[in-house]
C-alpha cells in the first residue's frame, strides 16, 4: 500500500474556551461510571483541537501527547464539571494543560489558523 491508501485515525476535539489558554485532557469521561475520558483510550495517531471561537487547530501527535502528559500530568490543576441527564447526573474530570508547555515540550503539535 503507498501514502495515497494508508488510513489516518483522527480524534477531533471542539472547544470553546479558548480564553483560558489551555487543553482540557479529559481523564474521566463520567466518572460515577467509571469511564475514562478519550484523551486516555483513544486509539487516533492525533488529536485535532479545535477552537471553534478563533479557528485554532491545534494537531497534537498521539500516543506521543497521552505519553507525556502521563508523566507530567500531576503538575497540572484538575477541574470538574457536572453534566445533568434526566433526574440524575455525571461528572467529567480533567486537567488544564497551557498550550505553550504543551507546544514547548512535546515535539511535532502544529497549529494553524482555519478560515471562519
Amino acid at each position: 500500500m503507498d501514502n495515497a491508501d494508508r488510513r489516518v485515525l483522527i480524534e477531533v476535539k471542539g472547544d470553546r474556551w479558548d480564553k483560558t489558554r489551555n487543553f482540557f485532557f479529559e481523564t474521566d469521561s463520567n466518572l460515577e461510571k467509571g469511564t475514562p475520558g478519550c484523551f486516555m483510550y483513544t486509539q487516533a495517531e492525533w488529536l485535532f483541537y479545535y477552537f471553534v471561537n478563533t479557528g485554532q487547530l491545534y494537531r497534537l501527535p498521539m500516543p506521543k501527547t497521552r505519553d507525556w502528559f502521563l508523566i507530567t500530568m500531576k503538575r497540572f490543576r484538575e477541574r470538574s464539571t457536572t453534566t445533568s441527564v434526566g433526574d440524575s447526573h455525571y461528572t467529567t474530570v480533567g486537567r488544564l494543560v497551557p498550550i505553550t508547555t504543551v507546544m514547548l515540550e512535546v515535539p511535532g503539535v502544529k497549529m494553524e489558523y482555519l478560515v471562519l
